[in-house]
């Protein structure tokens, strides 16, 4: 399942995408992957507090959480986007 909504947690567009990134939206999330299933979440930034709620969710349920950060040349600048997992067993 592929996350990819505004600019992820640390610079909303709309605010109200707040909800997906707070620890009852990443459960949903989870909880509707199949067993083996992958939860990834694109960020336009790194985000240790979405890690960190990974972590959360996940860890208690035999999760594991995971960070993969990007660097991306576009329109001549680099950005570092961010790519976070949590694989359900």
């Amino acid at each position: 399942m592929l996350l990819d909504v505004d600019n992820g947690p640390g610079f909303l567009v709309h605010e109200h995408n707040d909800r997906l990134y707070a620890d009852t939206g990443l459960l949903a999330a989870y909880e509707a992957l199949a067993p083996g299933g992958l939860l990834v979440v694109w960020s336009s930034h790194a985000s240790p507090g979405l890690l960190a709620g990974l972590v959360e969710v996940g860890e208690p349920r035999g999760g594991s959480a995971g960070e993969r950060v990007l660097t991306v040349t576009r329109d001549g600048r680099t950005l570092d986007y961010a790519l976070y997992t949590l694989r359900r067993p």
